[in-house]
């Protein structure tokens, strides 16, 4: 399944090989936050429950939580501070055209990625 949806949206899907973690580091640290800080405490009661509890830990990752690797920015900070100074930060010819449409796009990804529930809110402000 994971083979198809990458062959439709023309991703390159690559795997470590068996056994070899500490190739995928980001991963798996990634994987680790999650297991102790949300899949240790939440409910396995109620499936909607838990996509509710899920919806609020992303929430919470991406706009509360700082990250020791973004210098204890959450990801929406350093989202906010990057697009700050792309606008004025000069690129090469070659990468004025995706710093346009990235400038002109960024909302409306970010919001369809991390704040499924705004997003049509904001769709009708824009």
């Amino acid at each position: 399944m994971v083979e198809q949806w990458c062959e439709l949206n023309n991703v390159s899907h690559r795997l470590i090989p068996p056994g070899a973690k500490e190739l995928n580091g980001k991963v798996e640290r990634s994987h680790r936050i999650d297991e102790q800080y949300f899949y240790w405490r939440c409910s396995d009661k109620c499936l909607s429950t838990l996509n509710e509890q899920l919806d609020e830990w992303c929430r919470y990752y991406n706009n509360k939580r700082p990250h020791g690797g973004l210098s204890f920015m959450t990801p929406h900070e350093k989202l906010m501070e990057r697009v700050t100074s792309l606008e004025t930060e000069k690129v090469d010819s070659k990468l004025k055209f995706f710093k346009k449409l990235f400038l002109r796009d960024w909302k409306v990804f970010y919001l369809k990625v991390y704040k499924p529930i705004d997003y049509k809110k904001f769709k009708m402000a824009a």
